[in-house]
């Protein structure tokens, strides 16, 4: 179990699911969070699924934009480990994609995944936001083998929440609490 570092209501989660109910008007424009999914260990991904679902429920309460991260929820349904069952995921979330107006890059680093995403989003001219100056040159590498997707770029600093990694907005729980 983990709880969230930030001041945020603890049933943040219930609240995102109302606001994704709520507000099916607003879906036509939607942003897809890109976020690292990744890690060495369960717990580490279980953490990175909480952070991405965490960067939706923020980019809802902060910019008043539906987002979605198929990866806060992809690991439940299919094996990482599995090369046809990533496949599956990775087209879904491919597919999820293409019908958003913007990519959103959180946390602090980027993984084979993301780069994926990132070069997808600049093949469909989808415009790429990114939230953590750190991974300016990075990302400007990644968009640098799409003709034109450099113009599509926008670096975000006034959220650095969506900059943050699920370390920093995640701790584990006492077992007793």
């Amino acid at each position: 179990m983990f709880t969230c570092k930030l001041p945020f209501p603890a049933d943040w989660e219930q609240r995102l699911q109302e606001v994704l109910l709520q507000h099916r008007s607003l879906r036509h424009k939607k942003v897809y969070i890109c976020s690292p999914c990744f890690a060495k260990s369960w717990v580490g991904v279980y953490r990175n699924m909480l952070a991405s679902r965490f960067y939706m429920y923020f980019v809802w309460l902060h910019m008043q934009t539906v987002a979605v991260a198929p990866h806060g929820y992809m690991p439940m349904l299919f094996d990482d480990d599995n090369t046809a069952e990533r496949f599956s995921a990775m087209s879904i979330g491919g597919s999820i994609l293409s019908h958003c107006s913007a990519l959103y890059i959180c946390g602090d680093k980027i993984t084979r995944g993301m780069r994926g995403e990132i070069k997808e989003a600049a093949k469909r001219k989808i415009p790429v936001v990114l939230f953590n100056p750190a991974l300016k040159a990075e990302v400007m590498d990644i968009l640098g083998d799409v003709r034109g997707s450099k113009r599509r770029f926008k670096l975000n600093t006034e959220h650095e929440e969506l900059g943050m990694n699920a370390e920093q907005l995640f701790e584990e729980a006492p077992e007793n609490a």
